[in-house]
């Protein structure tokens, strides 16, 4: 793929029109950009550490780019704040953007990694999209208001075939380990799927997963917020932890479609 191609819209106002159609930007881009991307994928030359550990391509950057520019295009007003780059723009209204979720993924040429996007409003999520560009055949999960959406279809998790499992994502390991032990000790068994966030929580949204818990974990909103939406609009209850619903800025969180196995390691969380 060469340079995306820009058609300048008239500016609109943060309603469904707008949602619609950056929703409709987002994916097909995503599509168009797919074919580009995977020139690079499983290619690890060119590769930069950035302070905090984590990988960076000239493909981050360049997705990221480019994603600014065509949402600026859309309405100027509404802020960005990507992983790479620092926020700008209107803190009220904003998008949340990872390029590639999971770069070591991209680079490794193994299919957990997404791109990713979100539109938060006065602390409220409008929508979010989160492409698992590497997998075959590739998937595009979109959510609004209206709900969830898998590949155009409307997404709705089956409590009945939930699995029993649970992801704990924190940076304190000792923490870690012993809510894995509490859990465990409650019936729920410890997740083995990968640990790339957009690929973890659009399997959670299917039912593949059965608790979702982030606690002091190393995570940005652009890591979070977009495939969280996904599985709550997808009727995956999703609140910050210790508490009855879910504020995007706070990454104390956990998710979770049965309300038993949510009791099986909330506790735990509260205590230790």
């Amino acid at each position: 793929m060469g340079e995306p191609t820009i058609e300048r819209r008239s500016e609109v106002g943060l309603g469904p029109e707008y949602v619609k159609q950056s929703l409709d930007i987002l994916e097909t881009y995503f599509r168009d950009k797919r074919d580009s991307l995977m020139l690079s994928y499983g290619d690890s030359n060119n590769v930069q550490i950035k302070p905090d550990g984590s990988l960076l391509t000239p493909r981050d950057s360049e997705v990221e780019e480019e994603l600014k520019q065509l949402l600026k295009l859309l309405n100027p007003d509404i802020g960005f704040a990507g992983e790479e780059t620092p926020k700008e723009g209107s803190i009220e209204t904003y998008w949340v953007i990872d390029p590639i979720d999971s770069t070591r993924s991209f680079i490794e040429g193994r299919p957990f990694c997404t791109n990713m996007a979100a539109l938060i409003h006065k602390g409220k999520v409008m929508s979010a999209v989160v492409f698992e560009f590497a997998a075959e055949p590739a998937h595009m999960f979109t959510a609004t208001a209206d709900g969830a959406m898998m590949d155009g279809q409307p997404l709705i998790v089956d409590p009945q075939a939930v699995d029993q499992s649970v992801w704990i994502d924190s940076k304190d390991v000792t923490r870690r380990n012993t809510l894995y032990e509490a859990a465990v000790k409650n019936g729920l068994i410890r997740s083995e799927l990968p640990p790339p966030n957009g690929y973890r929580l659009t399997q959670l949204a299917q039912g593949n997963l059965g608790v979702q818990v982030y606690t002091n974990a190393d995570a940005g909103q652009y890591d979070l917020v977009p495939g969280l939406f996904i599985a709550q609009q997808a009727g995956v209850t999703v609140r910050n932890i210790g508490k009855d619903s879910w504020d995007p800025n706070n990454r104390e969180v956990i998710a979770y479609t049965s309300q038993e196995a949510a009791q099986a390691v909330e506790p735990s969380l509260l205590t230790n």
